[in-house]
């Protein structure tokens, strides 16, 4: 793999085009967005959006939304997608779409295969592809992300969060959403089990408890971020897709699985039953993390600021979007509504109004023979969000529930701050990098 990517990347490096001499407007008046900022020469960041073949009005969508902003301008994104109809990895530099217009930001993977595929296979090779392919064709990017095409990113809130003078400090950090689980080893056939979230420290409590005590004890838990958003320093990305010995043996046990029955990748055929079916997408990250680095830093943007969309207070993890939203999930329709709706919420906002929750992750066999440490850092920004935002406030909630107002408040702990549920909006300053 690493020698083909080596082979065919300089062939379709996609033009760079100059930058504009002042920055456009917010909301630009155009019936399609703009590819001018598709490939800056030293991104502060890369995304790969997880889609699928037919999903074209959901990319354009996602193209007049997500990167129709001021902010591309610091950013490289492409779309990846899965072609049955080859094997292995597929690029190509100019993709046609359905509206007859031709975008340069579409990476063809040879991973599904309709209602005969494994959708968990599918998504995990796609981010595995995906990190080596992105470290190599911009070298010089700060952080590499994936999202998935139902998820409405904030770009400008992203890059300011990551841009904090504590992100800076940890050379080896993940972002997003954080969540613990267990992650089979490519040589296992055991099921991957999910054990709970990071919103707060007795929830990491929780979750460990139930490891220690539960059907999955014997695989050591290990931390991801959700589907949604999941953003690596180039330094951790680095350590894990290019100088990690698990992930060169984790690609050779993918490709003989590849080789059966003369299907594609990720065929039920071919992996039913086998660790690229039996971890879920996410938690796949989580494994690659545990088996490939000692100690890294896991930054937490919390429900706060990463949640599922919904119109009202909702429930859980589902709430209208509000102005510290960095990632909306769950906006399985193109039509212009919705993601409008995320986007108008944060259009105004130039800032997120506190730094990500960071936690210390040691995973030295020596240090920590069974079981990882978690460890929150600046212990004061933890405790400030969990009496921040742990609960809303009760009369607020009373008074939603009797007023029919959408959703189930009774739900609404541990889910983070929101307006629409009656929490103040959440302040808490944090240095920035300049420069």
């Amino acid at each position: 793999m690493q020698d083909y990517l080596s082979a065919i990347m300089p062939a379709f490096r996609a033009p760079t085009r100059p930058a504009p001499t002042r920055p456009a407007p917010a909301r630009r008046a155009q019936a399609r967005p703009s590819n001018l900022f598709l490939d800056p020469p030293t991104p502060e960041l890369v995304i790969g959006m997880i889609s699928s073949l037919g999903k074209v009005e959901q990319r354009l969508r996602v193209r007049k939304t997500v990167f129709d902003s001021p902010a591309a301008s610091q950013v490289a994104w492409r779309f990846l997608v899965g072609n049955n109809t080859h094997r292995g990895l597929v690029f190509k530099r100019w993709t046609p779409e359905a509206d007859g217009s031709t975008f340069g930001d579409v990476l063809y993977f040879g991973t599904d295969g309709g209602s005969w595929h494994s959708k968990h296979c599918s998504c995990s090779e796609k981010t595995r592809f995906w990190f080596q392919y992105a470290l190599r064709r911009w070298p010089l990017a700060t952080w590499i992300g994936k999202t998935e095409d139902d998820t409405f990113v904030s770009l400008h809130l992203l890059l300011f969060d990551l841009s904090r003078r504590q992100m800076h400090a940890h050379p080896l950090s993940m972002y997003g959403l954080m969540n613990l689980c267990t992650a089979t080893h490519y040589a296992s056939s055991a099921k991957g089990c999910f054990l709970g979230d990071f919103e707060h420290q007795s929830l990491l409590t929780m979750a460990l408890t139930q490891h220690a005590h539960g059907a999955c004890q014997k695989q050591p838990p290990v931390p991801f971020p959700t589907g949604p958003l999941a953003v690596m320093s180039a330094g951790l990305a680095r350590a894990i897709f290019e100088e990690c010995a698990y992930m060169r043996e984790y690609e050779a046990a993918a490709a003989r699985l590849a080789a059966r029955n003369g299907h594609a990748g990720c065929a039920n055929s071919n992996v039913r039953g086998t660790f690229l079916d039996n971890n879920a997408c996410d938690c796949a990250v989580g494994g690659w993390v545990q088996r490939c680095v000692r100690n890294a830093t896991l930054a937490s943007m919390t429900w706060s600021k990463g949640h599922h969309n919904a119109q009202t207070g909702g429930g859980m993890g589902w709430v209208r979007p509000d102005n510290h939203s960095v990632a909306v999930h769950y906006l399985k329709s193109p039509a212009e509504g919705p993601w409008e709706t995320a986007r108008n919420a944060t259009a105004d906002v130039a800032a997120t109004p506190f730094p990500p929750l960071l936690w210390a992750y040691s995973n030295d066999p020596v240090t920590t023979p069974t079981t990882p440490r978690f460890r929150p850092l600046r212990q004061e920004q933890h405790s400030w969000y969990t009496r921040t935002c742990q609960r809303p406030p009760m009369v607020f909630a009373a008074r939603y529930r009797a007023s029919g107002g959408g959703g189930n408040p009774s739900t609404w702990s541990n889910f983070g701050c929101h307006e629409s549920r009656g929490f103040p909006s959440p302040q808490l300053a944090d240095k920035v990098v300049v420069g």
